[in-house]
């Protein structure tokens, strides 16, 4: 069930969090490894959504990933549901070092195509960006 929160609220909630309400809204967790407890924070809350409105919205690396419908989790090597905000699959660091013994760059890439519906793939090198123009 979703609840009803204040964008305080889902802060104090992930005090780990940083997030820019500005006219340029960025989402990044500054604990990598706690990413997942604020992607779920966001997906049980309802109405921080309406914080978008107007606003340029950001996000690197798990912030990519909470923005897409579905993103390859570096860390776990298995495909995971964002937020579906773009409607995209993401793939962050690509063809990188970051986590390199453990990724097989080509089945991260096609383990994500095949999953779930056919969307673009948003695959980012380190220092890459897509612009995409969605209003919320």
């Amino acid at each position: 069930m979703r609840r009803n929160f204040s964008l305080g609220e889902l802060l104090k909630r992930c005090p780990y969090v940083r997030i820019s309400t500005s006219a340029f809204w960025s989402i990044r967790s500054t604990r990598v490894p706690r990413s997942p407890a604020l992607l779920d924070a966001l997906k049980e809350c309802r109405g921080w959504e309406e914080e978008l409105q107007g606003k340029t919205v950001a996000g690197t690396s798990a912030g990519v990933c909470f923005l897409s419908r579905y993103y390859y989790s570096l860390s776990n090597l298995e495909v995971r549901e964002g937020l579906g905000l773009l409607p995209v699959k993401a793939l962050v660091h690509y063809r990188s070092d970051y986590n390199a013994p453990n990724i097989d760059w080509d089945v991260a890439y096609q383990t994500l195509d095949e999953y779930g519906e056919n969307l673009p793939i948003l695959a980012l090198p380190e220092g890459g960006f897509e612009i995409i123009e969605k209003t919320f």
